[in-house]
């Protein structure tokens, strides 16, 4: 058990080899901390792109290859979570349905970042963090809560209607980061804030 553990921490310590990764999906290698470390990998590639084409096709070429990736039948880390291969997909397929849907919006209406700014009276107010936010968001739309099908849409939209104490003008790629590397602490604080809820409705 140690040395799997030991294992787990150094792929996800550092970027692998592509054909490590090629390995780690055909095996189902389904772990929670590298579907995150790939993600941050794949999050820092496309900040460096400048265009929103170039994005796309990167999430294109991602998409294709680990499709064709052949997985291993009746194999997995954790055989009661979805597979690598289907998280990461999943994960691409959003990004690109996002960015496509943000570039014919910004076709058809050139102006609709001006006309859509929303005053700090109209915002939701939060006494939580920022990183805290980010995972109580993410629980939400993880355990359907919250019904919209693409995470990023769910932080973009949190994002533009909320502020923190701390943070008047939160980040959507900044949130879904955080939601997707917390911290034990902010995990704690999420957990507390959830159970302050359940007590207040346990009493209506």
């Amino acid at each position: 058990m140690i040395y799997i553990k030991d294992i787990l921490r150094t792929l996800t310590a550092c970027e692998a080899l592509p054909e490590v990764k090629d390995l780690l999906v055909s095996l189902n290698f389904n772990s929670c901390a590298l579907v995150s470390q790939w993600i941050r990998e794949m999050v820092n590639t496309l900040n460096s792109l400048p265009e929103t084409k170039e994005r796309t096709a990167q999430l294109s070429r991602w998409q294709k290859d680990i499709n064709q990736i052949p997985v291993k039948p009746n194999i997995a880390l954790k055989p009661n979570c979805v597979s690598l291969r289907d998280q990461l997909s999943q994960w691409i397929a959003e990004e690109i349905q996002y960015l496509e849907t943000r570039q014919r919006l910004s076709s058809v209406a050139p102006s609709f970042k001006a006309s859509s700014t929303v005053n700090d009276e109209e915002k939701l107010q939060f006494s939580v963090s920022v990183n805290v936010l980010a995972i109580l968001i993410r629980a939400a739309h993880e355990s359907k809560l919250i019904l919209n099908k693409h995470g990023t849409t769910v932080f973009n939209t949190v994002s533009k209607f909320s502020s923190t104490l701390q943070t008047k003008n939160p980040g959507a790629k900044s949130m879904d980061k955080k939601s997707h590397d917390p911290e034990r602490s902010h995990k704690a604080k999420a957990i507390n804030a959830l159970q302050q809820m359940i007590r207040l409705i346990q009493d209506y």
